[in-house]
Formats: C-alpha cells, structure tokens, sequence
C-alpha cells in the first residue's frame, strides 16, 4: 500500500488497484463485515488492515527506485546463528519431529532519503522481479 498522487492510499494487487481508503484496522473481526479489504501481516506486530471503497484493473506502477547502500543492510541474526537454526530443524527433520520448516531472517536497512523514496518505483521494481 502506497500513497498515490494526491495523497490517496493506494494498494496495488495482480493487475488491480485499490483507491478510496474508507478505514484501517488491525483487528482481523473486520473482515468479516465484507468489502474490499487489503492486508498486510507484518513478521513481527500487528496486522495492517485497509478498507477500500473503489477497486479496479489497472497497470502496475512505474517510477524508478533507489534503495539503501549494499553495506548498510542489517540482519536480525548473525550468520553463526542462522546456521545454528538451520542444524537444529534438520535434526528435528532427521528425528521426524518436523517435516518443514523455513528459517527466516529480518534484513532492514536505511533509506538514502526517506522524504523522496519513490513508492510506485519500489512497487514497479518488486512486480518486475517477482
């Protein structure tokens, strides 16, 4: 979800757009009173749900991205402690305790310039890639 031109929250879905922000919420109950609503579950915190009033097909947004520095990404484990986690869930596997697991790491970095960071180039880059 983005701020569009104009200032109006915008979410970006498989060839849709979503405008005309009615509400946020963080208590998943709202969905139950319909609507059209985006959804974000963060790894950490609570849930970000947004009610949106006009939904439809549109192209994907364009702009262009500059993101933080190669060496100014951080990561919420040291690379010992990801392996560390990685041996124990293949012993797990290996005593049939589990059967799949995904160790996850959180990688964050700093903006060069958060006043000028390019939403709809971000969202362009991440629809070309992925």
């Amino acid at each position: 979800m983005t701020h569009g031109e104009g200032g109006g929250a915008r979410a970006w879905f498989g060839g849709r757009v979503a405008t005309g922000l009615v509400e946020v919420a963080s208590d998943v109950a709202v969905l139950d009173r319909g609507g059209w609503w985006a959804v974000v579950l963060p790894y950490t915190g609570a849930p970000v749900l947004a009610r949106f009033s006009d939904v439809r097909e549109a192209d994907p947004p364009t702009g262009s991205w500059t993101g933080p520095q190669v060496d100014s990404w951080r990561s919420s484990t040291t690379r010992d402690e990801y392996v560390e986690a990685v041996e124990r869930v293949r012993a797990r596997i290996a005593a049939g305790d589990v059967y799949q697991a995904n160790v996850c790491r959180v990688l964050a970095a700093p903006l060069p310039d958060p006043d000028r960071a390019d939403l709809a180039g971000l969202a362009s880059l991440l629809a070309s890639g992925n």
